[in-house]
């Protein structure tokens, strides 16, 4: 009987070295694509709290008693709203003895502020029982409400944000009752 040489043969070899190089490209591109994940991190941040801040807007746009600035056909800096407080439980708010045409009294609204200070988007609360309350949003170049009356009035909120090579301007459509 014939004894095996000790070793492998060239064609093992071959075959060995193609499935390293196989498994060493999955690797390397699965580190690749993981770098390229974490270097996008921070825009993906900040598209995610730009949202925030939009539809945080938006909400208080929509739940609007009064809105206050932009008037009817202008623009403005800032956005003032009259709104029903909602941290108030909706049987405290219901009053069956209250104003038919203003059912809401006074302590049951609140005064909500979106303007740019410090080069930051702020959001000020003012209730008429409690000290004003600041949030500060998003760094933001630029804050716009243009308040336009088409059939309905369209309240359209614009907001610069600045990235870390461009800033981006983002905006969200309201349409108010």
């Amino acid at each position: 009987m014939r004894s095996r040489p000790q070793g492998l043969s060239l064609v093992e070899t071959i075959f060995s070295l193609f499935i390293c190089s196989l498994v060493l490209y999955a690797l390397s591109s699965a580190l690749s694509s993981a770098g390229q994940i974490q270097s996008n991190r921070p825009g993906m941040d900040q598209a995610s709290e730009t949202f925030h801040a939009l539809s945080l807007m938006a909400s208080d746009a929509a739940a609007e008693l009064q809105l206050i600035t932009p008037t009817l056909n202008s623009t403005s800096t800032s956005l003032v709203i009259d709104r029903v407080d909602p941290r108030k439980a909706f049987y405290d708010r219901v009053s069956p003895l209250g104003d038919e045409l203003n059912p809401y009294e006074n302590d049951e609204c609140i005064r909500v502020i979106y303007r740019i200070e410090n080069e930051y988007l702020q959001r000020e609360i003012i209730t008429p029982s409690e000290p004003s309350r600041k949030e500060r949003l998003i760094g933001s170049e630029e804050f716009k409400a243009i308040r336009s009356a088409k059939p309905g009035t369209l309240l359209t909120l614009e907001l610069t944000v600045r990235g870390q090579r461009v800033n981006k301007k983002s905006s969200v459509k309201v349409c108010l009752r």
